[in-house]
């Protein structure tokens, strides 16, 4: 939830009828070129590649270590 609901990337919601809201408001006002642009960059930071990268990244440094 931080990531992207503190970057308004998304809307978080805890009902249903939060979530039907969410989607009417969305469907209302279409993303902006800006929101877009700030989506992609944090997409490119919190992608499961990105992610995956960093895990393997650290597991080797750990198995590394060990030896």
């Amino acid at each position: 939830m931080r990531t992207w609901g503190d970057d308004d990337a998304v809307t978080i919601v805890s009902t249903p009828e939060e979530c039907a809201d969410a989607i009417r408001q969305s469907a209302a006002a279409p993303l902006t070129a800006a929101q877009l642009r700030r989506i992609d960059e944090t997409l490119a930071h919190h992608s499961w590649d990105a992610t995956w990268s960093r895990m393997a990244e650290l597991m080797q440094q750990a198995s590394s270590n060990v030896a």
